[in-house]
Order: structure tokens, then C-alpha cells, then sequence
């Protein structure tokens, strides 16, 4: 599989990673991005819309809605840490980062790890 359009985002570690990849560990990992993708999109998808309709038809929302719409929000951050954490343990276990020491602690994704992280 070929991961090559992500390469600008993505670590040198998480890149060799990649190039290590046995195909059964490719699936695995793609089943794991999908299906983490997926939460991390359900948070915002199910409380966001009756605050953004509101707002397009000119009406205003109930203190309810946006109470709904920021809890929405701090899911969609909490979904986005642990999506993360999970991708890190797959990469870690594939048997090629598990020889070359690879912990999720110390694997930097992406240059987007750095803000994290702070």
C-alpha cells in the first residue's frame, strides 16, 4: 500500500513504519483509521447540525442546543486524542517496530505532534 501522499504530514519513524509493513498489518491498520475516522466524526455530525441550522434559517438556538453542541465539541477533541493514541498502538505493534523498540509514548505521528504534545 502506498502512503505516499501523506508523507509531508508524517514522521520519519511513522514513515519507516510503513515501508516495514507486512500486508496483513496494512488491512489491519486501515481497518483501525477507519473505524477511528468514524468516532472521531460522530461527536460533531450528531450535535452540531441544530445549532448550524439554526443559525442558517436566522434563528436563534436554545441554551439547550449549544449546551449540546459544546458537549459535541469536547467529544470530538477527546475522540481526536484517543484516535491518535490508537493509530500509535497499531504502529507500534506491527513486528517490525516492536524489534526496533517502538513504544506509542515516544512515536511522533505527525508535525502536528509537536502542538500537541505541549
Amino acid at each position: 500500500m502506498n502512503f505516499s501522499a501523506l508523507d509531508a504530514y508524517q514522521s520519519k519513524q511513522v514513515q519507516k513504519i510503513y515501508r516495514h509493513m507486512t500486508g496483513m498489518e496494512q488491512l489491519k491498520y486501515i481497518g483501525r483509521v477507519v473505524l477511528d475516522s468514524i468516532v472521531v466524526v460522530l461527536p460533531i455530525a450528531i450535535f452540531l447540525p441544530p445549532v448550524l441550522t439554526n443559525w442558517l434559517k436566522g434563528e436563534e438556538s436554545s441554551p439547550f442546543e449549544w449546551l449540546a453542541a459544546l458537549g459535541g465539541f469536547v467529544l470530538w477533541l477527546a475522540a481526536i486524542l484517543v484516535a491518535r493514541w490508537r493509530i500509535k498502538q497499531a504502529l507500534c505493534n506491527t513486528a517490525w517496530a516492536r524489534e526496533q523498540g517502538y513504544t506509542p509514548g515516544k512515536l511522533k505521528l505527525d508535525v502536528f505532534d509537536k502542538m500537541i504534545s505541549r
